[in-house]
């Protein structure tokens, strides 16, 4: 569920950055926050795909 919620992160931060390159140099300042935010979300996003590869899944156990 995490992931997921990461996931729609990044797309909303993507589409932020192509309205604000629409708005051309004036969003620069803008665009450098958004462009800041979107590498940590990819970041965050990363370690949880860490974590969910580490994690066995409730059927490859039998625990389902």
């Amino acid at each position: 569920a995490c992931q997921r919620v990461e996931h729609y992160e990044i797309a909303l931060y993507k589409g932020l950055l192509r309205t604000a390159a629409l708005i051309g140099p004036e969003a620069g300042a803008v665009t450098e926050m958004l462009e800041a935010t979107l590498r940590e979300e990819q970041a965050a996003d990363d370690k949880l795909m860490g974590l969910a590869e580490r994690q066995p899944t409730p059927s490859a156990t039998g625990r389902a």
